[in-house]
């Protein structure tokens, strides 16, 4: 993956799309994130930053510092996390934005990670709810898994293992926005 979005990053670059070169540099960040490299992360995610204000594109300068603050909370950068929470909020203010998701867990784990687990809980809880009604799988996910965690670290298994049972669950069904019309469509046809 890590080729890929640089080879697209180069040729929006070469084209002159510098905002597709950002978001394909965003698409990069992902496998930073999931490999744990934080600080290789908040390094490239800080150079397009300033490559979104060059260029004025605020929403990708949004999308961008959102992206940064997990990785800051997850570090202890409490400083540069408040920062980028900032800027950010002022850009959702600005632009009339829906706060992106990782803003929202971000704010969950920093409750967490300084130990109010009962605050974290309800922003967990919170988080599902947004998700419930922004049509958002994944906060509805990331709310069930992080609550998950938090009852693993209070030993209570079982509660565990339904939260990450419901997890699993949203995340096997089949998107709201497929028509069932082709799907029944085809199997008439398999049928004649």
């Amino acid at each position: 993956m890590v080729e890929h979005t640089r080879a697209a990053e180069r040729l929006f670059h070469e084209t002159g799309d510098e905002g597709g070169a950002i978001e394909a540099g965003l698409l990069r960040l992902e496998r930073e994130w999931g490999t744990g490299q934080l600080h290789a992360l908040i390094a490239q995610a800080e150079q397009l930053v300033e490559r979104a204000r060059r260029i004025g594109d605020r929403a990708r300068e949004l999308q961008i510092c959102a992206r940064i603050i997990p990785a800051l909370v997850l570090l202890g950068d409490t400083k540069l996390a408040d920062r980028y929470r900032a800027a950010a909020d002022a850009l959702i203010a600005a632009l009339g934005a829906r706060v992106p998701p990782w803003m929202r867990v971000a704010r969950c784990g920093e409750l967490r990670f300084v130990g109010d687990i009962e605050a974290a809980e309800r922003c967990y809880a919170e988080v599902f709810a947004v998700g419930r009604a922004e049509g958002d799988p994944l906060l509805e996910i990331a709310s069930f898994r992080n609550r998950g965690e938090l009852l693993l670290e209070a030993r209570r298994y079982q509660d565990a293992m339904g939260m990450f049972e419901s997890a699993l669950a949203i995340s096997i069904r089949p998107p709201v926005w497929r028509s069932r019309q082709p799907a029944s469509a085809i199997s008439r046809v398999r049928t004649s």
